[in-house]
């Protein structure tokens, strides 16, 4: 007997007088219903749709029901699995709670009984059967070798852990397509109970995470041993399990780790695991299916080939010299260059991770090459928007603007909606770099808008576009707003990771660099110091986040007068990301510059000096020349030569930098205003008041626009005696 799931509750079903409807599922509906002889309440299930294989399921059902005799199947999955049959589709919504409190567990249409001959089976091999939230790996990828009773417990542990968490260990699988589903579980791991639920850290934690293990052999090996370690928790027994050891989970990446390739090891890694591609797919699941094995593979021959490069790394195989980051990826790249056995998807994902990688560390030509080479490879249009993206992307954090612009221009039409955000994201980025901030507030204000609309307002792409849109609310001197956006960011992050996790920090660092340009020290210090204790605590001293927040609270503190608690901060940051990195790295380069700024405000303007023409003899020799972010360091070496008495020099060094500039700033940004207020100073320190006179007044003009009369930039540049004179 069928009936539509839209259709209403009927009167009566042959010899069955309708009560109720208790609940509806995959196969159909289950009404409360009264049967005349014997005169009695029964439960009444009507399938949704007709077809042999739906039929056969609710015939199975039947037969499985029939076999087990249980009062309530409480500790029931076990008893189950003693007669053969693996549930496989354990939810919240088949476990019905009775008036005493017992769980009774419902839906055995898809259940699988273990002894029966393959030609038999209601289900055969390959074919997904479950929902997927609570479906484990073997069981999304079809696996029927592995689907055994480790299967349910995988299941009975999401049920626990949402019980404890309030949520899904894998969020967004709710809504999500059986590939996201696999994308997700390949490269992602779920956040701990406790972090939601602090009384679980423990054992029960502990518990909790053994039976969601991706990992069968990792898993409980039956409900019984899982109901067991429950009666151990409840009668305060040690419990069997233990978490995985480091070794272990470790392992699961690359099976041979030395000390010397460990930052390689966390940094590449990392990135490579970040490179999945969310792809949704208009196509049956069959296909869905064929498309998501394919796309494990190439992620697996992109492990592959940068695991064998770290483990090329090995101190043992390059005489005990000391490798950086940027030499493992150079052997990497070579590799890449010559390696004919990749195929074109994996050359594209493998040249997108690498590309990546070098922008990641400033350099910028080689990224953006392998960039171009993996879209040289890429055969989809999906593919090719997603590189085209990151390209751009690459392109602006390289200060190459209108190159960024062209690589937008030739995204598809029919990108798919998460790419046309990111792409207007993008512009909205090239806007502010160019100085535009007006258009850039315009623009990332919509696309923020569109994001919170579209993907909703926690989602990672939307949160990035808010970060963003506060740093340009910032230099449109609109403090408050861009605190509430900045705050609403970070706030939305803790409450869905904790505030320990480094995402979440970061948005808080945010928060605190807003406040550090609004001159609130004090509230800036006390948040960059907690952020840094966060750090310390969950990455290590010697975290390269740890090091740059450490970095960028000293620069608060030189700004609050109070260089001299920040120079060890700045020295230790800057001198191991040297030792990690390299001088070229662009990270480096930023931290050096700090260094020189905290050096300056502490009196040591000759150890600035030395830094900062340093900065501008590395600006000067690359091949395009001086890029955007590097405009700072000849501010700064301008800055200390005239403390050093030296202003016949400052006066080059600011007619350079405001040459730099034109090209490439609007004489209405903020920074041009700044340069324009120090150059000033620098005329007037060498004798040259008549000239220095309208610089001052037009740099007051633009700083007094961007930052308000009150601020203390705007104050310096507006309060020189001769603009008074004037």
């Amino acid at each position: 007997m069928n009936e539509s799931t839209a259709s209403p509750v009927p009167e009566r079903i042959g010899p069955y007088r309708i009560l109720s409807e208790l609940g509806q599922g995959g196969m159909g509906r289950v009404f409360l219903a009264e049967q005349q002889d014997p005169q009695r309440q029964v439960a009444l299930k009507v399938l949704s749709s007709t077809g042999p294989d739906l039929e056969r399921r609710f015939r199975r059902e039947s037969q499985v029901l029939a076999a087990l005799e249980h009062p309530n199947i409480a500790r029931a999955v076990h008893f189950a699995h003693t007669r053969g049959v693996i549930h496989r589709d354990l939810k919240p919504a088949n476990i019905l709670v009775d008036a005493r409190g017992e769980p009774r567990i419902l839906d055995f249409g898809v259940a699988r009984v273990v002894t029966e001959d393959s030609a038999t089976r209601v289900t055969h091999a390959g074919e997904i059967i479950g929902t997927v939230p609570y479906m484990s790996w073997e069981q999304l990828v079809g696996d029927t070798s592995q689907a055994d009773p480790r299967s349910d417990v995988y299941s009975l542990g999401v049920i626990a852990y949402e019980l404890l968490a309030g949520h899904l260990p894998y969020e967004g699988l709710e809504s999500g397509t059986l590939v996201t589903a696999l994308e997700l579980l390949s490269r992602a791991t779920p956040r701990r109970v406790s972090a939601n639920q602090p009384a679980a850290r423990g054992d029960l934690e502990t518990l909790v995470h053994k039976a969601i293990a991706r990992d069968v052999d990792q898993r409980y090996q039956s409900a019984a041993e899982l109901a067991d370690d429950i009666d151990r928790l409840l009668d305060r027994r040690p419990i069997q399990a233990r978490p995985p050891s480091i070794g272990y989970v470790t392992g699961l990446f690359v099976r041979r780790h030395k000390l010397a390739a460990g930052a390689a090891l966390a940094i590449v890694l990392s990135l490579v695991v970040a490179t999945a591609v969310s792809v949704r797919f208009a196509v049956s699941e069959a296909q869905a299916r064929l498309v998501a094995e394919s796309r494990l593979a190439e992620r697996e021959a992109v492990n592959t080939f940068l695991n064998e490069m770290l483990v090329s790394a090995d101190p043992e195989r390059t005489l005990g010299e000391r490798l950086a980051v940027v030499d493992v990826l150079d052997v990497a790249k070579a590799e890449f260059a010559s390696n004919e056995r990749l195929s074109p998807a994996v050359q594209a994902q493998l040249g997108r991770t690498l590309g990546n990688t070098y922008v990641a560390l400033g350099r910028y030509d080689e990224g953006i090459g392998l960039l171009d080479r993996a879209l040289e490879a890429a055969r989809d249009s999906a593919a090719r928007d997603r590189l085209l993206v990151d390209k751009a992307s690459a392109e602006v954090i390289a200060a190459r603007l209108d190159a960024a612009s062209t690589t937008l221009d030739a995204i598809s039409d029919a990108a798919d909606q998460r790419i046309g955000i990111e792409a207007a994201f993008t512009r909205g980025r090239i806007d502010l770099e160019a100085g535009r901030s007006d258009e850039a507030v315009t623009k990332l204000r919509a696309t923020y808008d569109q994001a919170r609309a579209a993907l909703g307002p926690d989602d990672d792409l939307t949160l990035a576009v808010g970060q963003q849109l506060m740093v340009a609310l910032v230099r449109m001197g609109d403090n408050e707003a861009s605190l509430a956006i900045g705050t609403d960011v970070a706030q939305r992050l803790e409450a869905r990771l904790g505030r320990d996790n480094p995402r979440t920090v970061v948005a808080w660092d945010g928060v605190a660099l807003n406040y550090r340009d609004q001159a609130r020290f004090d509230e800036s210090i006390a948040l960059l110091a907690e952020n840094h204790a966060i750090y310390e605590r969950v990455l290590g001293p010697e975290h390269p986040q740890t090091l740059m927040t450490g970095c960028s609270l000293a620069a608060v503190y030189a700004m609050a007068g109070q260089p001299e608690a920040g120079v060890a901060l700045v020295q230790k940051g800057h001198e191991q990301m040297r030792a990690l990195l390299g001088d070229e790295a662009e990270v480096v380069r930023t931290l050096a510059s700090l260094r020189g700024y905290v050096a300056s405000e502490a009196g040591d303007y000759a150890q600035a000096v030395k830094i900062n023409r340093l900065l501008v003899t590395q600006s000067e020799a690359k091949p395009g020349g001086p890029e955007i972010n590097d405009l700072v360091d000849y501010n700064n070496l301008g800055n200390n030569l005239r403390k050093l008495g030296q202003s016949a020099e400052a006066v080059q060094v600011f007619n350079r930098l405001l040459e730099l500039a034109g090209g490439k700033l609007s004489q209405d940004h903020l920074h041009y205003g700044l340069f324009a207020g120090n150059y000033g100073k620098a005329l007037i320190e060498h004798g040259e008041v008549d000239r220095a006179r309208p610089v001052l007044e037009r740099a007051c003009d633009v700083v007094g626009q961007h930052l308000g009369a009150e601020h203390p930039r705007t104050q310096a540049v507006c309060t020189n005696p001769v603009l008074a004179e004037g």
